[in-house]
């Protein structure tokens, strides 16, 4: 039973993890496509990017599909958002 929790742990883990470097990487692209003047293409990609990982994401698991999706919305989406703001005020 340990195991199996220690396994879940690790699992969320990674997911929390790849979310985070997804929005970084998107929070730079944002940014990118903002100061070019194309807000559209700017915020479109961030979504499109997370609802193309939703169907990976849900093949790989197994079990609490609906936590582990609003987990992942909420990591995403945060870190996205905070740094393109970050990256704004930066440039």
């Amino acid at each position: 039973m340990k195991n199996v929790k220690r396994e879940k742990m690790k699992v969320e883990k990674k997911i929390v993890l790849i979310y985070s470097l997804l929005g970084i990487v998107l929070a730079f692209a944002t940014n990118y496509f903002s100061q070019l003047g194309n807000i559209f293409l700017a915020l479109a990609l961030p979504l499109a990017v997370y609802s193309f990982s939703l169907p990976l994401l849900f093949l790989s698991l197994k079990g609490k599909k609906f936590l582990i999706f609003y987990n992942s919305l909420i990591t995403f989406f945060l870190i996205w958002f905070i740094f393109w703001i970050f990256f704004y005020n930066l440039s």
